[in-house]
């Protein structure tokens, strides 16, 4: 029983090193990304980030309107459910 704790804790010991360089490893797949957005056509991408800043400011007004109705709502729960706890 001693011994299979023992291999348990190296186990544990070693993991966090396995993840951080995973981790590690994963960074560059980020990186070529960027490069191709700097190197790619100065034409083509105002018109894109300008679609994209207008999905986006959609997308921010739709869950501002969610976020009031279910904020009150959540709010005018927590307070009876606050009520009842009292």
């Amino acid at each position: 029983n001693s011994k299979d704790r023992a291999q348990k804790r190296k186990a544990a010991a070693t993991a966090p090193t396995a993840t951080s360089s995973e981790t590690e490893e994963e960074v560059p797949v980020t990186e070529p990304p960027l490069v191709l957005v700097i190197g790619g056509t100065t034409d083509v991408l105002p018109a894109v980030e300008e679609s994209k800043r207008e999905e986006v400011r959609k997308m921010m007004e739709e869950l501002a309107k969610a976020n009031k109705a279910t904020g009150s709502a959540r709010a005018a729960y927590m307070t009876w459910d606050e009520s009842r706890r009292r």
